[in-house]
């Protein structure tokens, strides 16, 4: 994950995009290419993480969001879903 975060950081910047218009063909080629690669790799995350919380059934109201203090055993399944592709059964 610190890779995909340091890649979108990278293609967020405005500092990328700096002097399009004075750069060759080619290096604009190659930043078009960084970017949709950045762009799969997160759609790809994605992808994963939303096939793991359909795989455990994870309801996002467990959360309890905008209902007061989230559920912090339903957080903690979540975290664990999202970074290990397990979690504790619902109790």
């Amino acid at each position: 994950m610190q890779r995909l975060e340091f890649e979108v950081a990278r293609v967020s910047n405005a500092d990328f995009y700096a002097d399009l218009a004075h750069i060759s063909t080619e290096d604009l080629r190659q930043r078009k290419d960084e970017a949709e690669g950045v762009e799969e790799m997160v759609s790809y995350a994605r992808r994963l993480i939303q096939g793991r919380l359909d795989t455990l059934g994870f309801d996002p109201n467990q959360l309890g969001v905008g209902q007061g203090a989230p559920d912090s055993a339903a957080v903690s399944r979540l975290s664990s879903a999202i970074t290990s592709g397990t979690a504790a059964p619902a109790g």
